[in-house]
């Protein structure tokens, strides 16, 4: 896991603490982005690929996501609402 703390030298430079790259395959642009937009988009990322791979069945999807098929279906509903076309 990436230690998130940040020391002074390392804030810096902008280097994580432990040296290690954290960035989990995304770096934040140079003019910052909107987060909660972002957040939303990569969870809807997630579930529809988790619903793809699942063939459209819920509870499999849930599975794979680990979390509950009702959670599933709650996310659905208010990431639907902000970002329409998530396929189900």
């Amino acid at each position: 896991p990436c230690d998130l703390r940040l020391n002074s030298r390392a804030a810096a430079h902008q280097i994580p603490m432990g040296g290690s790259d954290c960035s989990y395959g995304m770096s934040l642009p140079h003019e910052g982005l909107d987060y909660q937009r972002t957040l939303e988009e990569f969870e809807k990322s997630l579930l529809t690929q988790a619903l793809a791979r699942s063939r459209g069945n819920k509870t499999a999807a849930a599975f794979l996501l680990r979390m509950k098929r009702t959670t599933l279906a709650a996310r659905m509903r208010v990431l639907e609402t902000r970002l329409p076309r998530l396929v189900a």
